[in-house]
């Protein structure tokens, strides 16, 4: 049996700390009371949300392959983001899932230096949007938050989106990181690894890839909008169904920061994300830790529920399904620090 790697111990291990920490939390506050009161069409409607949010996910990832060159049908790449999502719920890391993604494109069509940019991509400018919104949200409630954290959440949202901005272009790395490697002799001794040859090789496509104009990039950021709000909207039912009188905007400026809490290691982001909307329910909006867990476990087992649709389609569309997991292990394990996780499954 294949040992754990440290990283994936450590990630496993935070999860269960902070989800041993939330269940004392949730006995303690009388949270599994709350749960229950719950009403059915909350669960419902914020089921169907994370369904629709996903679909239009897939769809912003279908524009950016198609910009990058890669056709495929949309049919497949919904499949495949059901599938991904139940990876990355699964696997001790944030960015599984888009290993998986990542993989079954490339090995149908080829060009994985593209199909990892156009994926990279849907990625971050869904967290720049997010971000985006998120801003916006700080003033429409600016009156109400607190004064000490008011610098914070304008500078955070501002640098992510900033450095998002960089990292859409691969252009952009590209030279920065041949600046580097040209300046500092000691990353010269890393070209002659094997696997640092590979990934070069690899990702040397990736710079003349074609670049996200602005009529290119309006569409994806009418689309990254729409399933933005899709995603605030599951937490603002799940919240409105549990008494938590916070407006939807307050929902637009928590979530996306819980999303960047969530990139601390985790597996699947379980406990990190609960824990992070909690604090900041808590801290901003003076929400009680019983309303807020309340419905940041409804989303954890809503959302775990949802992916189970990618574990069907998985086991359907390949019959062979350990044998690719085996095959993308070496991939997960080499996005896992190159890759940052978000939103989606994040969610």
């Amino acid at each position: 049996m294949k040992r754990l790697k440290p990283q994936a111990m450590i990630q496993i291990a935070v999860s269960a700390v902070l989800i041993a920490l939330l269940l004392y939390l949730a006995h303690r506050h009388h949270v599994w009371t709350q749960i229950a009161r719950e009403p059915r069409w909350a669960i419902a409607a914020a089921a169907g949300l994370i369904c629709i949010d996903w679909v239009i996910n897939s769809f912003r990832w279908n524009l950016l392959l198609r910009v990058a060159g890669v056709v495929e049908k949309q049919r497949t790449l919904t499949c495949l983001y059901f599938i991904a999502t139940f990876c990355t719920q699964l696997l001790p890391t944030g960015t599984g899932g888009d290993a998986v993604r990542i993989y079954d494109i490339a090995r149908r069509r080829g060009q994985t230096a593209l199909v990892i940019v156009a994926t990279l991509q849907e990625r971050l400018i869904g967290m720049a949007t997010a971000m985006g919104i998120g801003l916006v949200a700080v003033a429409l409630n600016w009156q109400r938050l607190p004064i000490g954290w008011r610098p914070v959440l304008i500078v955070l949202p501002s640098l992510a989106i900033a450095v998002v901005a960089v990292l859409i272009y691969p252009k952009i790395p590209a030279a920065i990181a041949a600046w580097i490697w040209k300046k500092w002799p000691a990353a010269r001794r890393w070209e002659q690894k094997p696997i640092v040859r590979k990934i070069i090789t690899a990702l040397r496509p990736a710079a003349s890839a074609p670049a996200l104009t602005p009529l290119r990039l309006a569409p994806v950021i009418a689309v990254t909008v729409i399933a933005a709000l899709m995603s605030f909207a599951v937490f603002w039912v799940l919240g409105y169904g549990a008494g938590i009188g916070v407006p939807f905007s307050g929902y637009c400026l928590v979530v996306p920061l819980v999303w960047v809490i969530a990139m601390a290691p985790s597996v699947g982001g379980a406990g990190v994300r609960e824990g992070g909307f909690v604090l900041l329910m808590e801290e901003l909006f003076a929400v009680g830790k019983e309303k807020s867990l309340a419905v940041a476990a409804l989303f954890l087992v809503i959302q775990t529920a949802v992916a189970g649709i990618g574990g069907v389609m998985l086991v359907m569309r390949a019959p062979s399904w350990r044998k690719m997991v085996a095959e993308v292990s070496p991939a997960i394990d080499a996005t896992t620090t190159s890759v940052p996780p978000t939103a989606s499954a994040r969610e």
